[in-house]
């Protein structure tokens, strides 16, 4: 990365990450990755792009991994709208542009991507960045294919787990690492309050139901989790589209359907609510 193209990363980071007493929505910061494991590619080099939101009085800090691409331009959609407004918030851009995957550390797909040592270092980095900047318990949560990277996070590292209170996956396909994964996990079980919520009528095809409820048997029955695991299945809400969206044809967006929990946010929120409420305390 060029020195110029540094130059106004650490410029806009420093313009646009500018908070206020009052609580802030939607403003970026640029956190920079120490590890050896990141990798000087992407769009931000050594720096990884969040969108923060900011709450006075908040009890916890989310770390927030969007599905789909990976790309976090804002926090005012989907079922991470109400919350972040809840909640201090901090969304992780994956920086990467996940379309042409050629061109990334792995050289692998999107969702393998999120498995690879440059992203969960990437992820590492957030999560202490934020502990340190809110002084917050912080729980990692990530919808959809974000799921993924909850997972890689949790398990590509052993350390990374006593750095959040919880983790949260929402409406998160695909329970096991992708091929050729297995044999880098540092760790083999987890052991931290894991919660599971997705609706029951998601239709995006890649994160049906039945996928957070193998994912919550292999926790609890199969013990891969020695901390506490709740699955919440939510129920109802609006069948017509979020007027957001892009296409009425894409059932996998986060702001269309049951996949983006529209007409049930409130419960949708609620119940991340109260599970953070429950476990404030550990990891602290």
């Amino acid at each position: 990365m060029n020195l110029k193209k540094l130059y106004l990363i650490i410029f806009l980071g420093l313009i646009l990450g500018i908070t206020s007493t009052k609580g802030d929505h939607n403003s970026t910061r640029f956190v920079k990755c120490t590890s050896k494991e990141c990798k000087d590619k992407g769009e931000a080099g050594l720096y990884t792009k969040v969108v923060l939101s900011r709450i006075k009085d908040s009890k916890a800090a989310i770390v927030w991994l969007q599905g789909g691409w990976g790309r976090v331009n804002g926090l005012d959609y989907g079922p991470i709208d109400k919350l972040s407004r809840n909640l201090t918030t901090v969304g992780v851009d994956v920086g990467y542009d996940l379309k042409k995957w050629k061109t990334m550390p792995s050289g692998n797909n999107a969702e393998y991507e999120r498995w690879s040592a440059d992203y969960v270092a990437r992820v590492k980095s957030v999560v202490m960045w934020t502990r340190e900047e809110f002084g917050l318990p912080v729980f990692i949560m990530g919808h959809s294919a974000g799921g993924s990277g909850v997972s890689g996070y949790l398990l590509m590292e052993e350390e990374n787990q006593t750095m959040v209170s919880g983790a949260i996956w929402s409406a998160s396909n695909r329970e096991a690492p992708y091929p050729g994964k297995t044999k880098g996990l540092a760790v083999k079980q987890l052991n931290l309050p894991a919660l599971i919520i997705h609706h029951e009528k998601d239709p995006c095809s890649s994160t049906l139901f039945f996928e957070s409820e193998k994912r919550y048997k292999k926790y609890t029955e199969g013990g891969m989790n020695l901390g506490p695991t709740q699955l919440i299945k939510i129920t109802g809400g609006e069948k017509k589209w979020n007027p957001k969206a892009k296409t009425k044809k894409d059932f996998c967006s986060i702001d269309t359907g049951a996949h983006g929990y529209v007409g049930v946010e409130d419960e949708f929120t609620e119940q991340i609510m109260q599970f953070i409420q429950k476990y404030l305390n550990t990891n602290k």
